[in-house]
């Protein structure tokens, strides 16, 4: 009472309402404003307090609670605190049970700040329901001309008149506006996009339409990726909307007791970003717009500059492929590279140098020892040197054998498959 009659209110306490509906332990009024307060000592269901609580706003009175135990689940819609008479002094405070916080006010400083303009508990506030629209200056890839292309949030938010108290509002359905208002407070001349959704092979969700307003090239995803995650903001009033009882200070989102008992103290940090971020101006979106095309085409050419060097990589290792092919090649036998529909030599073949071999393994190495000698015709080869019933498996003759071609080695050793059992023969010494 004291706190209230230094401001120059009316205190007064017990004071009754018509017809004794009400009794109020303390009712302070100046002017229009009647504020009672109630110190709740003894229990009382949350019903009971909202009871009392609707009665007295029908009597256009705002109440204020000082329970013993304040419950932030229970008493979420009626404006209380927890007093504390522990101390020296009477003070305020959240009780501590849900934040682990002990933050104590002043009685005297909860009063001033209620009687001033500084909180007050909002019954009925008065909101609106806001849709953000993201929006920006695109500079055509194919002709460099510039217009507007924009996007809406999906998530609708509704906002206190009277302070920063924001909640879930939905989401947005309504039809694709673009935001002329926000142009024209930029000056930004700019023709706006063309906009035609286009759905997408893998997801029945459309793709950002737009297309430029001159040579009408498509805009793709990948050229407004910067809208998806950020550009200007554009706020739109789509109406009024509902809002639950909650304190209210200017320019703050008090959203429990603990709030306020932080915000009296000068410990309270409001986490929220700021509703309306401060916006470029028309030149600076443009200046945007060009660098951030400059800047995807040089990404683009160093992509494209990326997969030619990719190619050119290829190129030659399908060159050093090939080279290392030839060179293989020049190392088997050149001359026999005649089919058995070839016309033979006209010079007979020389005879064998030493004595004819007998077995698969000296059939392999005179082959080998005659052909780096003498161009011979296959068949010539295969009378000089007869086939065998059985061919050598061996580590020196199958390095012979990879000096030939496959059609080589299938008409000069046919039986080849069969040679898994001579593998084990040993090679003679050298």
């Amino acid at each position: 009472m004291i706190a209230a009659q230094r401001l120059g209110w009316d205190a007064r306490d017990e004071e009754a309402g018509p017809e004794r509906r009400w009794i109020a332990d303390v009712l302070v009024s100046k002017g229009d404003r009647r504020i009672a307060f109630e110190v709740q000592l003894a229990g009382q269901t949350a019903e009971e307090f909202q009871f009392r609580q609707d009665r007295y706003e029908s009597d256009g009175v705002e109440a204020m609670w000082l329970v013993k135990r304040y419950d932030g689940y229970r008493l979420a819609s009626v404006p209380a605190l927890e007093i504390d008479f522990t101390g020296v002094i009477l003070a305020v405070w959240s009780g501590g049970r849900i934040h682990n916080q002990s933050t104590r006010v002043h009685l005297s400083s909860f009063i001033t700040a209620l009687l001033q303009p500084k909180l007050r508990w909002n019954a009925k506030p008065s909101a609106h329901i806001e849709a953000t629209m993201r929006w920006g200056s695109q500079q055509c890839y194919r002709c460099d001309a510039l217009s507007v292309v924009f996007e809406p949030d999906e998530a609708l938010e509704v906002h206190c008149d009277d302070c920063e108290y924001t909640a879930p509002g939905g989401r947005y359905s309504g039809k694709m506006l673009p935001p002329l208002r926000a142009m024209a407070a930029l000056k930004l001349e700019l023709p706006v996009a063309t906009w035609h959704p286009r759905p997408t092979v893998r997801s029945a969700t459309p793709e950002l339409g737009f297309s430029c307003p001159s040579c009408y090239a498509p805009f793709y995803r990948s050229h407004l990726e910067w809208l998806t995650s950020g550009g200007e903001r554009a706020v739109g009033n789509l109406g009024l909307a509902a809002l639950p009882a909650h304190w209210c200070a200017p320019q703050q989102m008090l959203c429990h007791a603990h709030d306020v008992t932080s915000f009296l103290s000068g410990e309270y940090v409001q986490h929220r970003p700021p509703r309306r971020p401060e916006s470029l101006s028309g030149e600076q979106l443009i200046t945007a717009a060009e660098h951030r095309e400059s800047l995807r085409k040089a990404e683009r050419k160093a992509e494209e500059e990326g997969k030619r060097a990719a190619e050119m990589r290829s190129l030659a290792r399908s060159a050093e492929a090939e080279a290392r092919r030839i060179s293989k090649a020049h190392l088997q036998r050149p001359h026999l590279k005649w089919g058995s529909d070839d016309p033979p030599l006209a010079t007979p073949p020389p005879a064998p140098v030493g004595e004819a071999p007998t077995t698969p393994h000296e059939r392999t190495l005179a082959i080998d020892a005659y052909t780096g000698e003498h161009l011979r015709h296959i068949d010539e080869l295969r009378a000089l040197f007869p086939l065998m019933q059985e061919e050598c498996g061996c580590r020196e003759c199958s390095a012979i054998h990879l000096l030939f071609t496959k059609a080589q080695r299938h008409s000069l050793w046919p039986h080849r498959g069969r040679a898994r059992a001579h593998m084990m023969v040993p090679a003679p010494p050298s």
